[in-house]
């Protein structure tokens, strides 16, 4: 099984090293700036922000951009979701998301990913967090491609450590589908009323039909009890370029 339990604390997101250069943020709220593929002369750029939920899907913005001669960039805070200033923030999460908008619109990148929706623990209550469309205006306005990704489960127990104590029954730590994500994507519906941002649901690759493993083709899906590992992550590559390519129309 992959990763082994050993190695999970290296199972975050793959990049090829800090922000420099031209890339390298004024504001030192923006310390956590890495970026993965081809700083120098990229055909596209793409910013993934957000909490460590957008931060996990660098692993496959970055490889698609390796392979294609874009250049990835990642500004992250954890537990902050990038949405427009409001009082369901903290207000280091506001200065952080204030700075990082700035960032980007200084960038110009060609598109900025972020996770979209709120997953509860081991509960289908998905919501979209207040202001993700206000936070997105300014971007979309810029003529900047906005891809909204779904959010992962989140379990109450830590999988990782659910799937080493069941090496053998892995299936044991398995959840069904509908006690860990609404029957349908809330993300729908901010399509109806902001058409302009692009939802990619990668929900079938983290789940098996109505079941929601710990493991899938003998790799580990989680390190804890909400982030989904690097291995696992590069497996998906394929269908998230896929999907992200549909809505970007690159």
């Amino acid at each position: 099984m992959k990763p082994t339990t050993s190695s999970l604390g290296a199972e975050w997101a793959a990049v090829d090293g800090e922000c420099e250069g031209a890339l390298a943020p004024s504001d030192p709220l923006l310390d956590s700036c890495v970026h993965a593929g081809n700083s120098a002369t990229p055909e596209r750029t793409v910013l993934v922000l957000g909490d460590s939920h957008s931060q996990m899907w660098m692993t496959a913005v970055g490889a698609i951009a390796k392979s294609n001669d874009w250049n990835a960039v990642s500004l992250h805070r954890p537990n902050c979701r990038f949405v427009a200033e409001g009082e369901a923030e903290d207000p280091e999460c506001n200065a952080f998301n204030a700075a990082a908008l700035q960032y980007a619109l200084a960038l110009a990148p060609d598109a900025v990913v972020t996770v979209g929706s709120k997953t509860e623990w081991s509960s289908p209550e998905e919501t979209v967090p207040a202001g993700f469309a206000e936070g997105m205006r300014p971007l979309l306005e810029q003529g900047i491609a906005v891809v909204a990704v779904r959010d992962s489960p989140r379990f109450q127990f830590d999988m990782a450590e659910c799937t080493a104590e069941n090496a053998l029954d892995s299936a044991a730590c398995a959840l069904p589908r509908d006690q860990l994500l609404a029957a349908e994507s809330p993300l729908a519906a901010l399509t109806e009323t902001e058409p302009r941002i692009g939802v990619l649901d990668m929900t079938d690759q983290l789940c098996i039909g109505s079941t929601c493993p710990g493991v899938i083709g003998n790799v580990r899906v989680y390190i804890d009890r909400d982030h989904l590992s690097r291995t696992y992550v590069l497996t998906t590559v394929p269908v998230f370029e896929e999907r992200f390519r549909a809505l970007t129309g690159w």
